[in-house]
C-alpha cells in the first residue's frame, strides 16, 4: 500500500511528494538511523529524476546546519551527526548523476559551493587539524606547509607562514572532548570534500569561476586584511581535475601568483601540489599517456610556473618550501626533464633550462647532510620521496623513462639518509609522525620501483635497528597488501622469502619480557595496555584507534591474559582488565567517544573474553581473590551505568548491543558465585541480576516489537510482572549511583 501511494503521488504530484520527503528527511536526522538510511536511499533515487528539487532541498537543510552554533557536548554531537547525514546524502545524490549531464544547475551549484566551503573551513573555526583532499595528498604530512609550521620554540620556520592552530591548555577530559570533536569535524570536512569533488565533475566551469573571482578579491584584500581566508584557494585540492582542467588551473595560477600575498602564495603552492596528486590518482592513465606523448600546452604552463617559483625562492627556507612542487612540474614535462638528466652524461643543455638543471643539482647535493643546511637536507628528503612516488605511477617495464633515471641517481643517498641505523633520520620531536610517514612512503615506493633491491628491507629487519624501523616495515607491508594496485605494481610474495626473519622480529618483540620478575612483567603489561587504551580515546586518528581496539581484544584472549603476569595471572587479570573497563566506560558515560556503537560492540567482545578466561580457571581455588579491589568494583559499576545509559540511544543497534551485554554481566556472576560461600548467590555479586536477565532476553529478538518494548521499559510503560519500567530503571540507576558515591 505504501509503495502504491508513494508511486502514485510521485507520478501525479512530484513537487509536493519530493517536498514532503525532504521535510521528513530533515525531521528524522535526529531520530532512528534506520529510518534516516531509508529516507536517504529514497532521496538518492528520486534525485535521478527530480535533481533540482532534491538539490535545492538539501541546500536549505545544509544552510540550517551551517547557521547552527553548537554549544555543549550533547548538542555538538547531534549537530555533527545531522551534518554528516546531510553531506553524505548530498554526495550520493551528486555522484549518482550521469557524467557530462546537460542539466544547468548553476544557481544551485553556486549556493552549495558557498555552504559546503564553510564546512571545509571547520578546522579554522574550531582550531583543529586541516582536512585532507578527497583522494588524500600523498605525503600530506611532508608538504611545504608542514615545512613552515611553528616550531617548539614558538618561532616560524618561515616568516609570514599560514596561521596555525593553537590547542588550549585543558585537562584530560577536556582534551578527550577536543579529540572527539576533532574526529567529528574531520569526518564532516572529508564528506564536504567528497561533495565538492562530485559537484565539480559536471559543473567545473561554475566551480572554477568562483575560484577565479575569489582570487581577484584576494588580490585586492591581501594588503589590508591581517588574517584573510584562503578557503577558495584551498578549494582546488578538492575538485575533480583532468588534464585539460589542470592546464586551465595552471594558467590561472600563473596569471595571479605574483600578485598574491606571501601567505596566499604559500597556501596556493601547497594546494596546487595536492591538486596534481589528486589528478594522478583520479586519472592515472592520463599521467601515463603524458609520459609517452608530449602535451605542449601543459609543458608550457609547467615551465612558466617553475620560473615563478624560482623567483619566490630567494633564500634557503623559501627554497625548501618550493622544491616539492618544482619536482612535480618537471615530472609533468618529460622532454625537459630528459634534456636535464642527459646533460649529466655530457649531452648539451640549453640556457633556457639552466635553472632547472641547477635545481636538480642542488637537490642531489642537499641529500648529503654535511654539504648543505639542515633545512635543505630535510626538504631534499621530502622532495626525493615524492619523486620516487611519482615513478610508481609509470609502468615499471618502461625502464627507459627519464623519471626512473633521475630516481636512480638519488636513490642511494636517499636510502642512506632515511634508513641509517647509526644516525636515524629525524627532524624535531614535533615531526616524529611525519618522519615515520615519510619513511613508509619511501619504503613502499622503492618496493614498487626496485622490488628486488632490498637494502631498506634489510635495515628494517635488522634486530638491532631502532623500533621505529620495525614499525615502518610492518606499516609498509600492510599498505602494499591493502592499497588498490596499479597493474604493474609487484605482489607481496616477493618478500615471502623473508618470512622467517619477520617471524623472528615478532618473536623477539614478544620475548622482551622474558627473564623479568612477575611485578616487572605486570608493570610492562599495564603500560602497554594503558597506551593502547589512550589510542582508543584518540578520536583524531580513527584508523589507529581501530587497530588499538583490535590489539586490546587479542590481548584479552584467555591464553594471552595468562602472559600478563605468569606468577599471578588471576590478580593481574582483575587489576589490569578492570582498569581498561573503567577508562572506556568513563569516556562513554561522559559522551567523549564519537563511535559509541562500535565501542559497545567491542566492549561486548572484551566481556566474552573475560568470561572465557574465568571459565578456563573455574577450578582455581582463589579465583575471586582480587575481584574485590576498588578498581574492580568501580569498573563494574561504571559498566552497568554505560549499558543502562545507552538504552536511551537513538541508534537501535546500540540499544540492542547494550541489552545483550547484560547477559554477559549475568554470566560472569554465574561463573563467580560458585567459588566460595561469601559469593554463593548471584544477587550478591550483581544485585540487579534478574532485571538484567530480562533485558538480555529481549535483545535476542530483533523486531520492531522489541524496540517498542525497550522504549516502554525505559520510558515509563508497564512490562511483565514487576510493574512500571521507568520506576525500575530509575531505581536501578540510583542504586548504582549510590554505589559509586560509596566507592
Amino acid at each position: 500500500m505504501y509503495h502504491f501511494y508513494t508511486g502514485t503521488m510521485a507520478t501525479q504530484k512530484p513537487v509536493e511528494w519530493v517536498s514532503a520527503l525532504m521535510i521528513r528527511f530533515e525531521e528524522q536526522t535526529q531520530h532512528s538511523k534506520l529510518n534516516v538510511e531509508q529516507n536517504k536511499e529514497c532521496l538518492v533515487r528520486i534525485s535521478r529524476y527530480k535533481f533540482s528539487l532534491v538539490l535545492s532541498g538539501l541546500y536549505k537543510i545544509l544552510q540550517k546546519c551551517n547557521d547552527m552554533r553548537p554549544h555543549g557536548p550533547d548538542f555538538e554531537k547531534n549537530y555533527y551527526e545531522s551534518l554528516l547525514i546531510v553531506l553524505d546524502t548530498l554526495e550520493k545524490c551528486l555522484s549518482s548523476q550521469p557524467k557530462d549531464t546537460t542539466r544547468d544547475e548553476a544557481m544551485n551549484v553556486k549556493l552549495l559551493l558557498r555552504e559546503t566551503l564553510q564546512f571545509i573551513a571547520l578546522d579554522k573555526k574550531h582550531q583543529l587539524a586541516p582536512a585532507t583532499s578527497l583522494v588524500g595528498a600523498p605525503l600530506a604530512s611532508s608538504t611545504p606547509d608542514c615545512l613552515l609550521q611553528i616550531q617548539p620554540d614558538g618561532k616560524d620556520r618561515f616568516q609570514g607562514s599560514v596561521p596555525h592552530a593553537r590547542i588550549a591548555q585543558v585537562g584530560a577530559d577536556g582534551l578527550c572532548r577536543f579529540a572527539v570533536g576533532q574526529s567529528q569535524c574531520r569526518s564532516a570536512q572529508n564528506l564536504a570534500s567528497k561533495v565538492l569533488f562530485a559537484l565539480s565533475l559536471n559543473n567545473f566551469s561554475v566551480v572554477f569561476s568562483r575560484i577565479s573571482v575569489r582570487w581577484l578579491q584576494e588580490l585586492s584584500m591581501s594588503n589590508t586584511e591581517e588574517s584573510p581566508e584562503f578557503t577558495d584557494i584551498e578549494l582546488i585540492q578538492h575538485i575533480n581535475i583532468d588534464v585539460n582542467r589542470l592546464v586551465r588551473l595552471l594558467n590561472e595560477t600563473i596569471q595571479k601568483f605574483r600578485s598574491l600575498s606571501k601567505k596566499a602564495q604559500i597556501v596556493l603552492m601547497s594546494s596546487l601540489e595536492k591538486a596534481i596528486w589528486n589528478w594522478m590518482d583520479t586519472y592515472p592513465n592520463e599521467f601515463a599517456d603524458l609520459q609517452k606523448r608530449r602535451n605542449d600546452e601543459l609543458a608550457k604552463c609547467c615551465e612558466v610556473m617553475f620560473e615563478h617559483l624560482e623567483s619566490f625562492a630567494e633564500n634557503n627556507k623559501r627554497r625548501a618550501a618550493v622544491w616539492p612542487l618544482q619536482i612535480m612540474l618537471l615530472v609533468l614535462s618529460p622532454k625537459v626533464l630528459e634534456e636535464i638528466v642527459n646533460a649529466d652524461a655530457g649531452a648539451p643543455c640549453s640556457q633556457r633550462h639552466f635553472k632547472k638543471k641547477q635545481f636538480i643539482d642542488q637537490l642531489k647535493k642537499a641529500l648529503v647532510p654535511h654539504n648543505t643546511s639542515r633545512h635543505l637536507t630535510e626538504a631534499a628528503a621530502v622532495t626525493c620521496v615524492k619523486l620516487c612516488k611519482t615513478a610508481t605511477y609509470i609502468n615499471i617495464n618502461d625502464s627507459n623513462n627519464v623519471v626512473f633515471a633521475l630516481v636512480t641517481s638519488v636513490i642511494s643517498e636517499l636510502k642512506n639518509l632515511l634508513f641509517n641505523i647509526v644516525k636515524p633520520f629525524t627532524r624535531v620531536q614535533a615531526y616524529i609522525f611525519q618522519d615515520v610517514d615519510l619513511m613508509i612512503d619511501c619504503f613502499v615506493s622503492l618496493f614498487r620501483i626496485l622490488p628486488h633491491n632490498n637494502e631498506a628491507l634489510k635495515v628494517c629487519l635488522n634486530p638491532n635497528s631502532p623500533p621505529t624501523y620495525h614499525f615502518v616495515l610492518v606499516s609498509s607491508l600492510y599498505r602494499i597488501v591493502t592499497q588498490p594496485r596499479l597493474p604493474w605494481w609487484p605482489q607481496i610474495d616477493i618478500v615471502y622469502n623473508k618470512s622467517s626473519e619477520l617471524r623472528s622480529m615478532f618473536t623477539d618483540t614478544l620475548n622482551k619480557n622474558q627473564g623479568k620478575a612477575g611485578h616487572e612483567i605486570q608493570s610492562s603489561t599495564l603500560e602497554l595496555i594503558n597506551g593502547l587504551v589512550s589510542l582508543v580515546h584518540n578520536g583524531s586518528m580513527p584508523d589507529v584507534a581501530a587497530e588499538a581496539m583490535e590489539a586490546l581484544l587479542v590481548l584479552h584472549e584467555p591464553e594471552k591474559i595468562e602472559m600478563w603476569n605468569p606468577e599471578a595471572p588471576i590478580n593481574t587479570f582483575w587489576d589490569v582488565s578492570s582498569q581498561v573497563l573503567f577508562s572506556i566506560s568513563q569516556k562513554l558515560i561522559q559522551h567523549q567517544i564519537a563511535n559509541y556503537t562500535e565501542i559497545l560492540k567491542w566492549l561486548r567482545e572484551i566481556l566474552v573474553c573475560r568470561n572465557a578466561f574465568l571459565l578456563r580457571h573455574k577450578d582455581y581455588a582463589n579465583c575471586n581473590i582480587g575481584a574485590h579491589i576498588a578498581i574492580c568494583k568501580q569498573a563494574h559499576i561504571k559498566l552497568e551505568v554505560v549499558f543502562l545509559m545507552y538504552l536511551w540511544s537513538i541508534d537501535i543497534e546500540a540499544v540492542l548491543v547494550a541489552m545483550s551485554c547484560f547477559a554477559l554481566l549475568c554470566e560472569e556472576a554465574d561463573i563467580r558465585c560458585v567459588w566460595d560461600e561469601v559469593t554463593a548467590t548471584v544477587t550478591y555479586l550483581l544485585p540487579n541480576y534478574h532485571v538484567y536477565q530480562e533485558l538480555a532476553a529481549a535483545s535476542t529478538i530483533l523486531t520492531t516489537g522489541t524496540c517498542v518494548w525497550v522504549c516502554v521499559w525505559v520510558g515509563g510503560g508497564c512490562v511483565g510482572k514487576e510493574g512500571c519500567g521507568f520506576r525500575r530503571w530509575i531505581h536501578t540507576y540510583r542504586e548504582i549511583e549510590r554505589e559509586i558515591e560509596r566507592e
